[in-house]
């Protein structure tokens, strides 16, 4: 498994060991002093008529003077200045309760309807992974999940293996030592999104060991006392790989490698022969391995980095299995190099894909290769044997429509069955073995959503594709929505992108996306360029100097949408996260009249600030997505173009009256390493100074909240509760937002109707009218 660090997630490139991780958890963090007005749910008193927060004060002094041009950053001292910081945020969290306090019927009936939807007839079975004659499985309670096994086929008393509820910080990695004694962790216990690696003896009273001092990131099992661990640098990259026995001191534990520009994982090798060390940035690998049969030899490189050219290993018997981009292979090939010889100059093709696949991932077994693929933006799942007669043979996994595959855990080498989970924006996820052998697909647990709440069959999905502006690209767009919907202009939209790092943006199941649904919605799934959705060159014709790409793929995607009758300006919403959080909030800024309301959640939108620091966590190493404006005037001149901050300022420099901006929904966390708050907070106070400047009749809501609490992630400590009350939250506002005029304009439709059916030409009336709305 080879993974690295993006403003979005810790991710896995393309996972060859995905899931491996047995357990994964949230819990409890520790709170952060000097904000008195932390955010409380459905309690705040408001009124109907808001009085909006001051704008923070604008201070000179932070210029701005690079290739040709200068300005002041006026908000800049937010960084530096945290009473001003902690007093800008406590304003803007009371005023999100107070318009919340407006809304709080809507949002608790909401809040009610998402826990309905999660309600079961009976709780279902857990399906045990099973591995060396061991059954894992997990358990739910009020407090969070707990995990036990017990011997495979054994009747005796299950056995507990750790019960994550009782440990005080967020569970990032857990692995069982080979001969299922021991279980090793990384907690986080502050935000900082690394952690202290313990290890517990399973069944043992006594207290678990930790590696004292030691910022732990990712690690792997070498043997059953020796284990090598990531180390994290002050940019929180890990940039080095410790080993050492985990009884011993971490003074006796050795660095084995160090990469200064890479962010390195430790994964283990399906067949468990070795430890690979992933070094990867966002354009090329270095793979290095341990051999569990040597653990103290010195790592032995697979393959030197060259410009361009990302691999990924596993082994199998007596050679290393490479899926990688090498020699031309934009959406990867798999090969093969023998074990004592692994170098590039040995690798050998052994499964090319066909035009119009990407494979993505694989998992190896003894004697069948799972590939998992995107094929035309959807998932596709192929099996190659390896072994006997058939040999060489490649079949595919007969897939139900409409569904994302995620790999499971599939930890047992020697085994004939693959397990994978199902996802399906109208289920909860499906659980399903394949045989590999028998080629049959069988169902494990099936957890339809309860049909009181919703009725899956009364919806649909469908995919429509939009020509980009520049006719290069078709841009699918996967759309969810009530079956016989009407092309009359007069459905909201919510629309969804991402568009960086190669990400796919998949329409799986949203406990928001339903009660939108329900309520007549459609939800656009947009899955625009700079994502992978399409392959390899999906990404790179929405990064670096043609990133506005991505920008206007969203924009072309929103006009498809009111121009074919889905919808129309006034109905039309976006939502974006992180990096696509600066997607909506750039595209909504380039045409403010194409968008009613938007919602960003931890948006990295204070792009150039960020990549013109390079002290700054991720800036770095995210040069070869944005580029480096410190080198080029031209990546200088775009970033400074598309930065939603930077359009924010430009208006407020500009004598004339702003247009109408959006309705604007934000939350940010105080304690987000990617996307710090003191730069959310610098985009809301200028959004705030453009209202002030706005003509007040045309000014709309802006709300934003920031949780002193919360990670790029969200807030642990709200467990599932919290995360609802933030989803009925998001839902009620957008609702708020555009029921008026969707009310508005279903009278008026109804309306012509009745009157163009009274003279006869109701036809001809009807489509007159949308013309006009639309």
């Amino acid at each position: 498994m080879a993974s690295f660090y993006s403003r979005s997630a810790h991710l896995t490139r393309v996972p060859v060991l995905v899931g491996r991780t047995m357990i994964n958890n949230s819990a409890k963090s520790t709170a952060v002093t000097g904000i008195t007005g932390s955010r409380t749910f459905l309690s705040m008193p408001g009124s109907r008529s808001l009085k909006a927060p001051k704008p923070p004060a604008m201070r000179t002094g932070n210029t701005v003077d690079m290739w040709g041009q200068k300005w002041d950053d006026l908000l800049q001292h937010l960084r530096t200045d945290q009473q001003a910081l902690f007093q800008f945020i406590d304003e803007e969290n009371k005023h999100a309760d107070a318009y919340f306090k407006r809304t709080r019927n809507l949002t608790k009936s909401l809040f009610k309807e998402m826990n309905d939807f999660l309600r079961v007839e009976s709780t279902p079975r857990p399906v045990p992974d099973v591995t060396d004659g061991w059954e894992y499985w997990s358990e739910t309670t009020p407090r969070g999940p707990v995990h036990y096994r017990r011997r495979q086929f054994s009747k005796e008393p299950r056995e507990l293996v750790l019960d994550a509820s009782r440990i005080p910080g967020t569970l990032k990695k857990v692995g069982l030592s080979p001969n299922h004694q021991f279980i090793a962790y990384v907690v986080e216990a502050t935000g900082n999104e690394w952690g202290t690696l313990s290890v517990h003896e399973i069944g043992s009273k006594d207290p678990p060991a930790q590696v004292e001092n030691v910022r732990a990131f990712s690690f792997e099992w070498v043997d059953d006392e020796t284990v090598a661990y990531t180390v994290c640098n002050d940019q929180l990259r890990p940039d080095r790989v410790v080993v050492g026995k985990w009884r011993d001191p971490v003074e006796k534990h050795t660095t084995v490698h160090v990469d200064p520009v890479a962010f390195i994982d430790v994964s283990k090798t399906k067949d468990k022969r070795f430890v690979t060390i992933n070094c990867n940035t966002l354009e090329s690998s270095e793979v290095l391995a341990i051999d569990t049969q040597a653990p103290l030899d010195p790592p032995r490189l697979i393959q030197a980095r060259e410009d361009g050219v990302q691999y990924y290993v596993d082994h199998h018997t007596s050679q290393f299995y490479i899926l990688t981009n090498a020699d031309g292979a934009e959406d990867f090939k798999l090969v093969t190099a023998p074990t004592a010889t692994p170098s590039k100059q040995y690798w050998r093709d052994e499964q090319v894909p066909l035009p119009g696949d990407k494979i993505e991932d694989i998992d190896l077994f003894a004697d069948h290769i799972v590939m998992y693929v995107k094929r035309g933006g959807a998932s596709a799942v192929q099996v190659r044997d390896v072994q006997g007669e058939t040999a060489g043979a490649v079949h595919d996994v007969p897939l139900p429509p409409g569904t994302t595959v995620q790999p499971g855990i599939n930890m047992d080498y020697h085994v004939s069955s693959v397990r994978m989970t199902l996802q399906h924006p109208y289920a909860h996820a499906s659980i399903f073995d394949y045989d590999m052998k028998k080629r049959h697909l069988l169902p494990r647990q099936i957890q339809p959503l309860p049909i009181k709440e919703f009725d899956a069959s009364e919806y649909d999905i469908t995919r429509v594709w939009v020509t980009s502006r520049d006719e290069l690209a078709r841009i699918p767009v996967t759309l969810l929505h009530k079956k016989g919907m009407s092309l009359d202009g007069c459905n909201p939209v919510n629309l969804r992108a991402y568009g960086a790092y190669g990400i796919c943006m998949e329409p799986m199941l949203r406990l928001d996306t339903l009660s939108l649904l329900k309520r007549g919605w459609i939800v656009a799934v947009a899955h625009v360029r700079g994502g992978s959705e399409l392959g390899r060159q999906w990404h790179t014709d929405g990064k670096l100097l043609v990133k506005k790409n991505t920008f206007h793929d969203v924009i072309d995607v929103a006009e498809f949408l009111c121009q074919q009758g889905f919808s129309q300006p006034d109905l039309m919403t976006a939502t974006g996260t992180s990096a696509g959080g600066m997607t909506i909030a750039t595209a909504a800024l380039y045409r403010p009249d194409l968008f009613r309301a938007i919602v960003l959640h931890s948006p990295f939108v204070d792009v150039l600030t960020s990549m013109l620091d390079k002290s700054l966590p991720l800036t770095q190493t995210e040069f070869l997505e944005w580029g480096n404006p410190q080198e080029s005037a031209a990546v200088f001149n775009l970033i400074a173009d598309y930065s939603p901050y930077e359009q924010l300022r430009r208006i407020c420099a500009n004598d004339t009256p702003p247009a109408s901006l959006p309705a604007l929904f934000v939350t940010s966390g105080l304690r987000d390493q990617r996307t710090p708050a003191w730069q959310v907070a610098k985009f809301v106070g200028m959004w705030r100074h453009v209202l002030a400047r706005t003509d007040r009749s045309a000014a709309r809501d802006l709300v934003s909240t920031c949780a002193t609490d919360g990670g790029h992630f969200g807030n642990d400590e709200l467990g599932q509760s919290g995360r609802l009350e933030d989803m009925a939250e998001e839902v009620s506002f957008l609702l708020d937002q555009v029921s008026g005029t969707h009310m508005k304009l279903r009278s008026e439709m109804d309306a012509e109707a009745r009157k163009a059916l009274g003279d006869g030409n109701a036809l001809a009336k009807i489509a007159g009218l949308l013309k006009a709305k639309i």
